[in-house]
């Protein structure tokens, strides 16, 4: 059909990075189905129809939720929002709609809305990552600054702590959980952990550097300042591999002053 042309169009510009133009296709693949119901499908006894019983609706899903994905990469996110919206009229017990709509909320710094979306797509799927990471890190957001805040802190300590236990391997949620929590030795803990999933992580190799140098470790941080550096140096080096004379990043330079004071 013409909207499966334009729906195959828009998926493959979003795969090549072109946003603008698969937002055009896929706009243009939801205008060519309108919703309709019939009315052999309409309940007599009650005036509005369960869109999501109807078959015809899967059709129109696609693509919306396509568009709002495009809409969302094109940094237009009160638009994305509404087609999440429009998404889940269709699809009221979709986890990844709801889930998707809150990451939305998130960045359009709505975080209430945001929060309370998370928590109805957890309550259709408690074991959804996406969704308890993106509770998380909406608390973490939304309570930025708020350290004295003790009940808050431990609600965003537990809602990292519930995402670790379905998803180990999440190192950047170790990292906010050694920035949260107050005790060091669980600080050290975390981002031990941390550089387990990814030991070539300049940035984590620093962090735990200057826990340890702010601890009297000075020895192991060192090795970690240098760590980082060497890491960092690497990183840089592959990025600009064709551009030598690039100015280096940075980070580097942060690193390898760090390293400067711990000698």
């Amino acid at each position: 059909t013409l909207q499966g042309i334009h729906l195959r169009i828009g998926k493959f510009l979003m795969r090549q990075n072109r946003f603008t133009e698969a937002v055009t296709y896929l706009q243009r693949a939801v205008r060519l189905h309108s919703l309709t119901y019939s009315p052999t499908h309409t309940p007599t006894h009650s005036p509005t129809p369960q869109v999501r019983e109807y078959p015809e609706n899967k059709k129109r899903i696609e693509p919306i939720s396509y568009l709002a994905k495009a809409l969302v990469a094109q940094g237009h996110i009160k638009a994305a929002i509404h087609q999440y919206e429009r998404l889940l009229v269709l699809s009221p017990e979709s986890v990844s709609s709801h889930s998707e709509l809150a990451w939305a909320l998130l960045r359009f710094e709505s975080y209430s809305r945001a929060e309370s979306r998370f928590h109805v797509a957890l309550r259709i799927d408690p074991h959804d990552t996406n969704s308890l990471r993106g509770l998380a890190y909406t608390l973490m957001t939304q309570h930025q600054g708020n350290d004295d805040d003790t009940s808050t802190r431990q609600r965003i300590i537990k809602a990292f702590e519930t995402l670790l236990q379905h998803d180990p391997r999440d190192a950047q949620s170790y990292v906010y959980l050694s920035r949260i929590i107050k005790d060091r030795a669980k600080k050290l803990e975390y981002l031990r952990r941390a550089i387990q999933m990814r030991p070539n992580w300049a940035f984590v190799h620093h962090e735990l550097a200057q826990n340890l140098f702010e601890g009297g470790d000075t020895k192991l941080a060192i090795e970690h300042f240098q760590e980082a550096v060497r890491n960092e140096r690497a990183n840089m080096t592959n990025q600009y591999i064709f551009l030598p004379q690039q100015t280096p990043r940075l980070s580097f330079l942060r690193f390898r002053e760090s390293l400067g004071k711990a000698y």
